[in-house]
Order: structure tokens, then C-alpha cells, then sequence
């Protein structure tokens, strides 16, 4: 995630500044679904082993 946000905002980049706002939003938002995913997943662990 971090290597995508670097190449946004390397001097070599050709996209204009609203594009890297709006990019960088949409990888904000996905890294915070990929986190809610994981608490699902630790959750759903967390109840099988309990019930094992």
C-alpha cells in the first residue's frame, strides 16, 4: 500500500493533483475494508476454536 502511494506522488508521475487525492482516498478506503475483513476473520477463529 505504501509503494502505491509513493508512486503517486513521484516528480516522474503524470497525474494532475485531484487525481492523486482522489486515488489516494480509494486506497485509504480499501486499506479499511481489508481491515475490517480481518477482524471478521479473527472473530469467526475466535468462534470455532470456542466451539471445537
Amino acid at each position: 500500500m505504501r509503494k502505491l502511494l509513493r508512486n503517486l506522488f513521484d516528480d516522474k508521475s503524470k497525474i494532475s493533483p485531484l487525481e492523486i487525492i482522489l486515488w489516494k482516498e480509494v486506497y485509504e478506503f480499501v486499506e479499511s475494508v481489508i481491515d475490517k475483513c480481518e477482524d471478521v476473520a479473527c472473530t469467526i477463529e475466535g468462534i470455532v476454536v470456542k466451539n471445537c
